[in-house]
C-alpha cells in the first residue's frame, strides 16, 4: 500500500472519492466514513481504529510475530510502515498526515489515515 505523506498547519482532510471529511479542525474523526479503514495517532500509537476486519485480521498477526521476535514489543512506528507498505491491495491509500503548529515552541503531531479509494467502485471495475 502506497504512503502518501502531508504536511499541513491544520488538519482539514477530506476523501478525494466521497468527499466526506475524515478530519476537521475541531470535530473529532469521522470514523463513520465509508471510505476510512482505519488510522493510527502517534501520540496513542498502541491503541489504533481499525474498521476493516480484513485490515485488523493482518495487523493482529503481524503484532503477533513482531511481539515473537522482538521481546514482546509492540510494533514501533518504522515497522508499522514497513507492514503498510507491504500490503497489496487495491485501492487502499496510507496517508501519513503530520500537522505542525506552535505551542511553548514548534509542535508536530502525526496521524495514519487508511483509506479504500475504490469505495464507490464495483468489483468489476477492479
Amino acid at each position: 500500500m502506497q504512503i502518501v505523506e502531508i504536511n499541513l498547519e491544520n488538519i482539514n482532510f477530506y476523501c478525494p472519492v466521497t468527499g466526506e471529511y475524515i478530519l476537521k479542525v475541531y470535530e473529532p474523526v469521522n470514523e463513520d466514513a465509508s471510505s476510512l479503514m482505519a488510522y493510527w495517532i502517534d501520540l496513542a500509537f498502541e491503541d489504533p481504529f481499525i474498521k476493516s476486519e480484513k485490515l485488523q485480521a493482518a495487523w493482529n498477526t503481524f503484532c503477533e510475530n513482531y511481539a515473537k521476535e522482538n521481546n514482546d514489543d509492540y510494533p514501533d512506528i518504522e515497522a508499522f510502515e514497513g507492514f503498510i507498505s507491504n500490503l497489496k491491495w487495491n485501492n487502499w491509500v496510507c496517508f501519513k498526515l503530520t500537522e505542525n503548529g506552535m505551542a511553548c515552541g514548534p509542535t508536530s503531531s502525526t496521524v495514519w489515515k487508511i483509506l479504500d479509494l475504490g469505495i464507490n467502485v464495483s468489483t468489476e471495475d477492479q
